[in-house]
């Protein structure tokens, strides 16, 4: 495997455990359900983490000292970055959602 695939399975692993802990506190203190609350908060991370990086990468930002937008984030690269933000926030959101409906 991989750095760069292994460091993407640490985020998710990171992110869905932080997710599922906030997500059963959440559950057990409201009438959530407790993966209503856990995709709904996987969902604000997912979109905020993004939202940050994004900041971060562009001039001005913390990982950018040169003031150069990266090559990645420029013309299609920046479209392929936000659609992929979009579509998770979607799912990820969705699903919240879709529990939450489903056990009303």
């Amino acid at each position: 495997m991989s750095e760069r695939a292994f460091n993407i399975l640490k985020v998710i692993f990171f992110s869905s455990s932080l997710s599922a802990i906030i997500g059963g506190v959440i559950a057990y203190f409201s009438k959530q359900t407790f993966l209503s609350s856990m995709f709904l908060v996987w969902g604000a991370l997912w979109l905020h983490s993004h939202l940050v990086t994004y900041e971060d990468v562009m001039p001005g930002g913390f990982d950018n000292c040169d003031g150069q937008i990266p090559s990645e984030l420029q013309g299609l690269g920046k479209l392929k970055f936000w659609l992929f933000v979009i579509v998770g926030c979607v799912v990820l959101f969705g699903l919240g959602w879709y529990f939450h409906v489903k056990n009303l």
